[in-house]
Formats: C-alpha cells, sequence, structure tokens
C-alpha cells in the first residue's frame, strides 16, 4: 500500500469520532495535542496533524493555525489535488483561511463538487462542529490546496 493511501486508510478510520464536551473528548484531545494544544481549542488542523503524524510526516510548527498549512514551498493548484492532500476555506468575515480538510478522493476534472475528511466540523459544513465527518463541498469554496505527503 502507498504511504498516501495509509495515510488515507488513517483518516477514514476516524469518520464519525465526536467531541464529547466543548472541542474535547479522548480522540479530539488526541488531535489537539498532535498540534500542541490542550482540550477546548478548534481541532480541524490538529486532527490533519495527528493523521500525518501518524506515518511520519511532519506538520507545520503552528500546525493548529489552518493558514500555516499553505506555504509557498506545499501549495498546489487545487485541480492537482489528490487524495491526502489539504485544502482550506477561506472565511472572508475572518480576512484567512480558517478551516481545513483532507482531500478524500482525487477530485474528478470537470466536477464542481470535491469529497473531503474534516475534523470539528458538523452536518452544515461548520468550521467549529462536532464531528469528524466526510462531507462534499463545491470547489469554489477552496481558497487553496498543499501537499505534504509527496516530499
Amino acid at each position: 500500500m502507498s504511504l498516501r493511501d495509509q495515510v488515507m486508510a488513517t483518516f477514514r478510520s476516524q469518520i464519525g469520532v465526536q467531541q464529547t464536551g466543548d472541542n474535547t473528548g479522548p480522540e479530539v484531545d488526541m488531535y489537539l495535542a498532535a498540534a500542541g494544544l490542550g482540550p477546548g481549542h478548534p481541532w480541524c488542523a490538529a486532527f490533519i496533524a495527528w493523521g500525518l503524524q501518524q506515518h511520519d510526516i511532519q506538520a507545520p510548527q503552528s500546525a493548529a493555525w489552518s493558514p500555516s498549512w499553505f506555504p509557498v514551498s506545499r501549495t498546489i493548484d487545487n485541480e492537482q489535488a489528490q487524495a491526502g492532500d489539504i485544502g482550506g476555506i477561506y472565511f472572508r468575515t475572518l480576512g484567512s483561511i480558517a478551516h481545513v480538510f483532507v482531500y478524500d478522493h482525487n477530485p474528478v476534472r470537470g466536477s464542481n463538487f470535491v469529497v473531503t475528511i474534516e475534523g470539528n466540523t458538523n452536518d452544515d459544513g461548520s468550521r467549529n462542529g462536532h464531528s469528524v465527518m466526510r462531507k462534499k463541498r463545491s470547489k469554489n469554496v477552496i481558497h487553496k490546496s498543499s501537499n505534504w505527503i509527496d516530499t
């Protein structure tokens, strides 16, 4: 199995995990610890850090901060993203990328949607939800993509 496939198996194994308090719970606390944080913090980026660290893939130093996942050296064209790459959603009200996800499948060229795996989301696609979920997102909301698997 390729490294990319192994990484995706790890992320997929977490689908359905739910926080048991306000940004806390056994698995959520584990994700947050991977980004150097304790319970109670938003955890979408920490979830990504945890998943990659399971395969000895180095997360950015500020892994809990969503924009840190998109340095120039790692940024790729959104249309080139593959399963395992990271996507970021920009929130105009916050003036930055404020939610990140993992592409679950290679995006279908010509389609307006991608399938993602996201931590700290909900049925409405919130950036501060309660679960690890598989989501269908419009490509129009993706601000940037990055590749942390292939170095």
